[in-house]
């Protein structure tokens, strides 16, 4: 009779657990968002085709080249060895930039391939350099005389690309990265106008800094190394480096940083010290230099310390001269219109955020709490009847 007893019990404690179980599942799935669709594509293919057709890019031998502007679609290169000439013209996101995730351009797995002439705005990314896993590496890219504005990245360079060149563009208006470099080696960031970056007092970005993911640097470098940053304009910008994880032998010179409020290091991992902010006879200049110029080479006679584990030892006493462009203007007036969107991409990007940087979704825990409270309960289950079956051995 006691065994009879133990065993409705056991049932009667697992048939709750497991009804406890399937209601904790539904409400997971209620509270569920899927993540907001990309942008449809327009493709320019690896045989050199354009599709849709209608789209408002013309092939000129291996020029691609933007009839009008481009609303509401993300650009797939997939051919190397092509110039892509924007004429002036804007490659822009949708006005709700919740309902899609907005990628302006993606480079995948491509070569020898030159973007210029294109203003990028109203994006979560402007133009994304990625080398999936399998495919051949992205690299000797060239992104030159863009201006990119009013979106989340302007440029992000992305897992193991490398040899790029970013130069002569103009960053505006950017939160929380004009630039992002995750695990890209060797590229080389020069003659480019960053300024007006600025975090609102409210926003995510500037309540906790010092966060990966929550800071805001201007150039944020991810495990990469051996990238040079030169010639460039910082001013203006709420923080201009943030040096992320495994990235050592950076070096910053000749730049100018100008009214940007912190240069931001975060203190992992060690060696602190191994990138470097002058090449040994200039390094930058830094309007909050307070040293003096006694023989007039052009360098101070003290150096500059950019934090405690990190100094130029040239800084210089005078802004760099630095010749950034812009766009052409467009041949004729920016009317052609896009083609309508009207589907998904059937090809998503990979390593890069699944949402807008500013905002947490239900989406990002359910995967994680279903699976987790179901092997739970299957523990629970199974510990049950392991340990009644021993009470009635006993």
């Amino acid at each position: 009779m006691n065994n009879r007893r133990r065993v409705a019990v056991a049932a009667f404690i697992s048939i709750a657990i497991l009804l406890t179980g399937v209601e904790l599942v539904n409400v997971c799935w209620a509270n569920f968002t899927p993540p907001p669709p990309e942008l449809p594509p327009i493709y320019i293919r690896e045989n050199g085709s354009i599709e849709p057709p209608n789209a408002p890019i013309q092939r000129e031998g291996d020029c691609f080249i933007f009839t009008g502007n481009v609303t509401g679609y993300c650009l797939w290169v997939q051919r190397s060895n092509i110039v892509i000439d924007g004429s002036g013209y804007v490659l822009q996101g949708l006005p709700n930039r919740t309902a899609y995730i907005m990628y302006g351009m993606v480079l995948k797995g491509v070569t020898n391939v030159t973007v210029e002439n294109i203003v990028f705005e109203g994006l979560n990314i402007g133009l994304y350099v990625i080398n999936p896993s399998g495919d051949a590496p992205c690299s000797n890219i060239l992104i030159t005389g863009n201006v990119f504005r009013d979106s989340y990245y302007g440029v992000s360079l992305g897992y193991q690309s490398f040899n790029n060149t970013v130069s002569k563009n103009t960053f505006t208006d950017l939160i929380p990265y004009a630039i992002c470099l995750y695990s890209t080696n060797n590229n080389t960031i020069i003659e480019n106008s960053i300024v007006n970056n600025r975090v609102p007092a409210d926003s995510l970005f500037a309540s906790t800094p010092g966060v990966h993911g929550l800071g805001c640097g201007t150039i944020a470098f991810d495990a990469s190394s051996n990238n040079t940053i030169k010639g460039n304009n910082f001013q203006n910008n709420t923080r201009v480096v943030e040096l992320i994880g495994d990235s050592y032998g950076n070096l910053f010179c000749q730049n100018n940083f100008i009214d940007s409020s912190v240069v931001l290091m975060l203190p992992y991992p060690p060696p602190f010290d191994s990138n470097r902010w002058d090449n040994g006879l200039m390094g930058n200049y830094w309007s909050d230099y307070k040293g003096v110029d006694s023989n007039a080479d052009g360098v101070g006679d003290t150096a500059f310390t950019v934090d405690g584990n990190n100094t130029d030892y040239y800084p210089l006493v005078a802004p760099v001269s630095i010749q950034s462009s812009e766009p052409s203007p467009s041949p004729t007036p920016a009317s052609a219109a896009s083609p309508t969107p009207n589907s998904t991409p059937t090809q998503q990007p990979t390593s890069a955020p699944s949402q807008t940087p500013d905002r947490v979704q239900v989406q990002d825990f359910a995967p994680v709490l279903i699976p987790a409270g179901m092997s739970f309960l299957a523990l629970v289950v199974v510990g049950l009847l392991v340990y009644f079956r021993k009470r009635r051995a006993v």
